[in-house]
């Protein structure tokens, strides 16, 4: 599994950006990510976003605007920052865990923005 975060092959007319893709907390901790979902296009995106990589254990949520969410729609040559929360349980094992914020990019297909918690 490769976790790399930029790829000449992935199209960057639409991109998720957050400073944060690989942070150090200790079990129980809430995380609280702003993400960016950035639109370089001429046409407004509408965009599916989805969470993967975590067990059922760790709970999340994205937000914006007070709302939960799963799409997020915006302007040509615009961003929109979303909330992502991560609630890590008490009781898991200290270790690295791997998760994914992904973004459908048609035609391309799935592009997944990593992100690293190390306990």
């Amino acid at each position: 599994m490769s976790y790399t975060h930029a790829n000449d092959s992935i199209p960057k007319s639409v991109i998720l950006y957050t400073p944060y893709t690989k942070i150090s907390v200790s079990p129980g901790a809430s995380i609280d990510y702003s993400i960016d979902l950035i639109n370089n296009t001429d046409q407004l995106t509408n965009a599916n976003l989805s969470v993967s990589g975590l067990s059922s254990s760790w709970k999340h949520e994205m937000k914006s605007g007070g709302w939960s969410l799963s799409q997020l729609s915006v302007l040509p040559k615009e961003k929109k920052t979303f909330n992502l929360k991560v609630e890590v349980p008490l009781k898991v094992n200290k270790g690295n865990y791997h998760f994914a914020v992904s973004l459908p990019l048609f035609p391309y297909g799935i592009f997944p923005f990593w992100h690293q918690i190390l306990l």
